[in-house]
C-alpha cells in the first residue's frame, strides 16, 4: 500500500473513532431507558386496571393514570427515535 494512503487512513479512523464511539454509547442509553419505560407502562397498566376496579372508569385516578401512561409512550417514541438514529449514525461508515 502506498504510504500516504495509510496515513490518510489512519487519519480517519482518528477522527471517526470518538465519533463511532459516542453514537453506540446513545444508542445502548437510550436502548436501556427505551426498556426501562416499557416496564413502567405495564406497571401503569396494571396500576389502572386496580384503579377502574377500586375507582370506577370515570374516576380522577384513572384520568392521571392514562396522563401517566401518554406520557411514557411519548418518551419511548423519544428515546426510540434517539436509538435508531445513533445506530444508523454508528454505522454509516461500516
Amino acid at each position: 500500500m502506498n504510504e500516504s494512503r495509510i496515513k490518510a487512513e489512519s487519519a480517519f479512523s482518528k477522527e471517526i473513532y470518538p465519533f463511532f464511539k459516542r453514537a453506540t454509547w446513545l444508542w445502548r442509553v437510550s436502548r436501556k431507558e427505551v426498556k426501562r419505560l416499557n416496564r413502567r407502562l405495564k406497571y401503569l397498566g396494571r396500576l389502572r386496571a386496580k384503579a377502574v376496579k377500586r375507582f370506577g372508569c370515570d374516576s380522577r385516578q384513572v384520568e392521571l393514570i392514562d396522563r401517566w401512561s401518554a406520557e411514557v409512550q411519548q418518551y419511548i417514541k423519544h428515546f426510540s427515535h434517539i436509538s435508531d438514529t445513533a445506530y444508523d449514525f454508528g454505522h454509516m461508515y461500516f
